[in-house]
């Protein structure tokens, strides 16, 4: 089987989302995490930008929904056309194992940004437990028109 080299590097982290919600938290509270991640590709930069959007919930008898974060994580890739092929659809496609390979330093980043925004506040003990990016399960729809349904407020970023 043929090696395959990725010349990756971090083009930038933008933290898109943050929201910590009023409630009762006991001290030996312990949470749930829901994790969605998306990847997009961008031949014309060579990058990847992918998206961790990790919902926050209390784990006892009622669940409540405590805190939302979404963060993005730009990867630039010096070797983009020969990493990404283009599909019938003239897009370029992710290959699997490099999916999962942003997927896991993106979302163990935001484990160390979750850490550093909560804190100091009553969810310092929310940490995101370590995640096999195998046991993610695919669904369907964009993250971002995910977050348009649930009435969030999404900014677009002009072009440069």
């Amino acid at each position: 089987m043929e090696q395959k080299t990725y010349n990756i590097k971090f083009q930038g982290i933008d933290l898109v989302e943050k929201k910590i919600y009023r409630v009762n938290i006991h001290d030996n509270e312990l949470f749930s995490h829901e994790v969605i991640t998306q990847s997009v590709a961008d031949a014309e930069k060579n990058i990847v930008v992918t998206f961790v959007a990790v919902h926050v919930r209390t784990l006892n008898d009622s669940p409540t929904l405590v805190a939302e974060i979404m963060a993005g994580f730009g990867f630039f890739f010096e070797n983009f056309e020969t990493v990404f092929a283009k599909g019938e659809n003239d897009k370029h496609i992710v290959p699997l194992e490099v999916e999962n390979l942003l997927k896991t330093i993106a979302i163990s980043t935001m484990r160390g940004i979750m850490y550093s925004e909560f804190r100091g506040t009553q969810l310092h003990k929310a940490i995101l437990p370590i995640i096999v990016t195998d046991s993610l399960k695919p669904m369907a729809g964009n993250l971002l028109d995910l977050k348009k349904e649930e009435n969030y407020q999404v900014f677009t970023v002009p072009q440069e």
